[in-house]
């Protein structure tokens, strides 16, 4: 939708005043719909990412107790023999 440039609207003019402000409540809630959804997209992409390294840092902890556990397990075995 076209609109006319906000410096052809007269301000001491009651319906251009009057449209002028429609239009900057209508574009300034726009802005801050648009902002908050864009911080809502960032901070769900630092959140998966966050989520992400702590399922990696999981599974290193499962690798190193599995290894800690193999290792002991080798140990006990060769004190055995």
């Amino acid at each position: 939708m076209e609109q006319t440039g906000k410096e052809y609207f007269k301000t001491d003019n009651v319906f251009d005043a009057e449209g002028l402000k429609i239009i900057t409540a209508i574009t300034s809630k726009a802005k801050r719909e648009v902002h908050e959804t864009e911080k809502k997209a960032s901070v769900a992409i630092r959140q998966k990412e966050l989520d992400t390294q702590l399922e990696l840092l999981e599974i290193e902890r499962q690798e190193a107790f599995a290894r800690a556990n193999q290792d002991k397990a080798v140990s006990n075995e060769q004190a055995l023999r």
